[in-house]
Order: structure tokens, then sequence, then C-alpha cells
């Protein structure tokens, strides 16, 4: 796996730095949960976020777990996104996914504003456009959520194929 910091904490890959995660995935805003990546290899990505009173499904006190599996999609977007930039160059732009859960786990009743997550999305199989993705997040050393997504891509027209 390739990664590591550099003194200003900016991630870097193969001595270029990583892509802005908004050229990677369409999320902006409170939507955009990814904070940065911190390694990439071809088959998944790990990445690291910090909870915040701005994500979805905060209820004035903590944070939904569901939101878990938001965070290993995007995770999994920015892994198949980089995968794809090396592919098609720089510029290009991937088209949608439709994402399915298969399964998930998780092992928090809830999240707080401020806890940090590291996040690792690995694509387990792929068909074709079809693809099973395991998630794994962490907080500190312990396991906190496993999930399982299933994603089929648009074609370059956005039909799906």
């Amino acid at each position: 796996m390739i990664s590591y910091f550099t003194d200003t904490d900016k991630a870097t890959i193969m001595d270029k730095p990583f892509p802005d995660i908004e050229t990677l995935i369409p999320h902006r805003g409170p939507m955009k949960l990814i904070e940065k990546i911190i390694s990439f290899q071809e088959d998944g990505a790990v990445t690291g976020t910090t909870a915040s009173r701005h994500w979805p499904l905060f209820n004035g006190n903590s944070i939904s777990p569901l939101v878990f599996i938001e965070l290993v999609a995007q995770t999994a977007g920015i892994n198949n996104g980089m995968e794809f930039k090396k592919v098609h160059g720089e510029n290009a732009r991937a088209s949608g996914w439709l994402v399915g859960i298969k399964e998930a786990t998780f092992l928090l009743d809830e999240i707080l504003p401020g806890d940090r997550f590291i996040i690792q999305a690995n694509n387990h199989f792929i068909f074709e456009s079809y693809r099973e993705i395991k998630g794994i997040i962490t907080k500190g050393s312990d396991i906190v959520s496993k999930i399982l997504l299933q994603v089929v891509q648009a074609d370059d027209n956005g039909d799906w194929k």
C-alpha cells in the first residue's frame, strides 16, 4: 500500500499529491464527509474523518451510525475515482454509481461530534460494471463497523450497464 505524509500532513502518491477529494467524488458541503486520503492502492483506499454536527443524521446530540454506510461509499468512490483517473487521465470525470447495502454491522450506538474515524474500503469482487466493496471503520484501535456494499456504475451516457 502506498501511504505517507509530509511535514505539512499532505498525503502523496508517486511523488505527487493525492488529487483533491472533490475531483474524485461529487459530494459537497455537509454531504462531503471524508476529510483526507490516507492511502491508496489499486483495490482499495483508506481515508480519515472527524464527525461533525453538520453531518446528516445529527439529532442535536449525536449522529446515527447509519452514516457509516456513506463513509464507506465515499471512500470507495475516492478509490475508484483515482483508478479511473489513472486510466482515463487527470481531467476525466467518472459516471455515477448506484449503491446497495448487502450487509452492515454497527458496533456503536451513537457517534459524537469530534469522534475520529479511519475508513478502509476495498474492492472485494469485480465483474464488468458490478463491484462488491468491503468496508471497515475504526475508532482508535476498535472496529466500529463492517459494511459490504454492492455497486453498479453507469456507462459514459449515464445509462446503467
